[in-house]
């Protein structure tokens, strides 16, 4: 029954698309002879259509169940995962992309469009940014304008101009609450992602000053409400990044949750220092809340990142950006 219902939904789409008067030139003759199941022709036309149009998510997602039905699993889950990161949770190719998806594969990857770009687009780094350097501080936190509300643009270029002055970070005022420690937490955060490295999706390291890091790691004693946030450069290229980390549940949490808490909550923000937004599932390290859940005996682990983290970054690092970092 579910399979039926996913192939009507899939036929209204075909027949709300070619009654909509608009030209898709190989797009529209792709899915008429996706809809005649002359596949081999169809992933010829449909192929010419996503080169052309690369967001052209109906080509795209049509190219995916192509290629299902040619029997090429792989080709097929790449296609139709980036049919679900280029468009918004509504959009109908997104929909019947990430049913196929997790019916097929059990994966839910999720849209990677960033809501603060006009329109929502995708954001990453490109390659000749990598590999994208960061900075972890000492401990040091910016003045409490900065961390005591989520900040209008305007502030944000304030605070990255402030951050880029000489000597600024290295005068700054160190969190009461951080230790030295902390630091090897932060960078076992960090680690959780070096599987983006190992496919060689993207690449980064740590430097040892922040003069030249494209990203840099700060630390406060509350964040508005939140364990973690990342502010992007004002404008592409620009730099540097800035995330902070909230230290108040250190102060409630004993020092193997604490440590736990740190880890996952540094790797939640690299997730979005790569370009990823959050995800709505909560099984996933980008899920807004919760990156560190209960385990066994009742203390705090940090969470893993899911196949549908891995699957959303593949998706988004596959696809040409509207910006780059």
């Amino acid at each position: 029954m579910p399979r039926l219902i996913c192939c009507m939904f899939l036929l209204l789409c075909l027949a709300l698309s070619s009654c909509s008067g608009r030209n898709y030139g190989e797009d529209t003759r792709g899915y008429e002879l996706f809809d005649r199941a002359d596949y081999t022709k169809a992933r010829t036309a449909l192929q010419s259509a996503v080169e052309r149009q690369p967001r052209n998510a109906r080509a795209r997602c049509l190219l995916g169940l192509t290629e299902l039905n040619l029997g090429r699993k792989d080709l097929a889950k790449v296609a139709l995962t980036q049919t679900v990161c280029m468009t918004s949770p509504t959009d109908q190719w997104h929909i019947i992309a990430s049913q196929k998806l997790f019916s097929r594969y059990r994966i839910s990857p999720y849209s990677c469009l960033q809501p603060h770009l006009r329109p929502p687009g995708l954001m990453r780094w490109g390659p000749e940014r990598m590999p994208v350097k960061i900075y972890i501080s000492p401990g040091k936190m910016l003045p409490e304008r900065y961390t005591d509300r989520e900040l209008d643009q305007a502030t944000v270029n304030e605070m990255v101009s402030e951050i880029a002055r000489p000597g600024f970070l290295e005068s700054a005022d160190s969190c009461p609450l951080y230790r030295d420690e902390m630091r090897t937490e932060v960078e076992q955060g960090l680690e959780a992602w070096d599987f983006a490295r190992e496919a060689k999706l993207l690449d980064y390291r740590t430097v040892d000053s922040s003069d030249d890091a494209d990203v840099i790691v700060l630390f406060c004693r509350r964040l508005h409400g939140y364990a973690g946030w990342t502010y992007y450069p004002p404008r592409s290229g620009a730099r540097p990044t800035v995330v902070f980390i909230c230290l108040e549940m250190h102060e409630k949490l004993d020092g193997p949750d604490a440590s736990q808490l740190l880890k996952a909550v540094t790797a939640h923000e690299l997730g979005h220092v790569l370009g990823l937004p959050h995800s709505p599932n909560r099984q996933d390290l980008m899920y807004m809340c919760r990156t560190a859940v209960a385990d066994v005996s009742g203390g705090l682990q940090a969470k893993s990142i899911s196949d549908s983290d891995r699957a959303s970054l593949a998706g988004l690092y596959s696809l040409s950006p509207d910006c780059f970092f």
